[in-house]
């Protein structure tokens, strides 16, 4: 704002009278033009207007240029919160905010920062039960809260996808445990290395039903959609919504990779001689029956999620996998 205070009051009226200076040299040169178009000869025009057009447009963008100046200051005196200047993004006029006497463009800040993934790696240099009592603050402060956060953040985007998602931020319906349940897993580590802000599909029945999702590791984050049949496949969405609307529609799984699969990887998951088998790629309708799992999502960088339109990627994100939730979890 002190840059424009420096060009002093009269400023407004030299750049309007530099206007019409500016004013007198074009018109000449556009009359000339629209007789050449018209193909008819062109009267009192001077012979060097043409060698000078460049220069006039540049002295035009730079007298455009002075006026939203100079409507920024005379906003910014009126303004209560802050004031107005050009931007650097396409020489937009901004509002910007006024913070201890300096401005800044208003950007939203990041929500998730590196010491929620510097406390991933240190958990998972550090698996142990002593060690995560130690940072249980640090925990809450890096990793819940901000997660917590998020949840808020996001809760008005998906409920404009579907207004019965649960969006209360707790521990179990929001936000995954950290706590390992070793019995029925191969790593017997008794904490996740992770966690994800998820918002599952509203289910009738008992058994499981599809997710949009964010999930934040040591080094990635991944953000999509995710459906499994839990341990009773039949009292699942996949086989009690699913399954029907495959048989039915056998094409959509086709049109679906075709719509996201270059911005969006695929793979699922079979059971085999009773072991999880991993498959990548899209599922095709012949094996739909088999399918016990189903996930299509995108890797981002940490980077990503350190910045202030970390919500709105995921906002695009939601919106382009909701119809994979839609069609094998949600009831018409």
């Amino acid at each position: 704002m002190n840059t424009y205070v420096k060009r002093g009051e009269g400023g407004l009226a030299v750049f309007l009278r530099k206007l019409c200076v500016l004013c007198g040299e074009i018109l000449p040169w556009l009359l000339l033009r629209r007789r050449r178009r018209l193909r008819r000869p062109a009267y009192h025009a001077k012979t060097d207007i043409l060698r000078r057009s460049r220069a006039i447009r540049l002295r035009i963008r730079r007298a455009i240029r002075a006026a939203a100046n100079h409507f920024a200051l005379a906003v910014a005196c009126q303004h209560p919160s802050g004031h107005v200047e050009l931007t650097s993004q396409r020489n937009r006029v901004g509002l910007c905010a006024r913070h201890h006497g300096s401005s800044h463009m208003a950007q939203s800040e990041p929500i998730i920062t590196r010491e929620a993934f510097r406390f991933f790696r240190d958990l998972a240099r550090n698996n142990r039960t002593e060690w995560m009592q130690a940072n249980r603050e640090r925990y809450q402060e890096c990793v819940v809260q901000p997660l917590r956060r998020l949840c808020e953040e996001l809760a008005p985007t998906v409920l404009r996808l579907d207004p019965r998602f649960e969006t209360s931020g707790r521990t179990g319906a929001n936000l995954s445990r950290i706590n390992r349940d070793i019995r029925f897993a191969k790593d017997k580590t008794p904490y996740r290395a992770q966690m994800y802000v998820k918002f599952s599909a509203p289910f009738g029945g008992e058994g499981e039903a599809g997710q949009l999702y964010v999930g934040i590791s040591t080094k990635t984050v991944t953000a999509g959609f995710r459906i499994y049949s839990g341990s009773k496949r039949k009292e699942s969405a996949l086989a009690q919504i699913a399954d029907a609307r495959v048989e039915a529609k056998p094409r959509w799984l086709s049109q679906q990779k075709k719509r996201l699969s270059r911005r969006y990887e695929s793979y699922w998951y079979s059971v085999e001689k009773g072991e999880w088998t991993k498959h990548t790629g899209w599922p095709v309708a012949e094996n739909w029956k088999k399918l016990q799992g189903w996930i299509v999502r995108r890797e981002l960088s940490t980077a990503a999620a350190t910045r202030g339109s970390f919500c709105k990627d995921l906002g695009g994100i939601f919106r382009d996998l909701h119809p994979l939730l839609r069609f094998t979890s949600l009831q018409d």
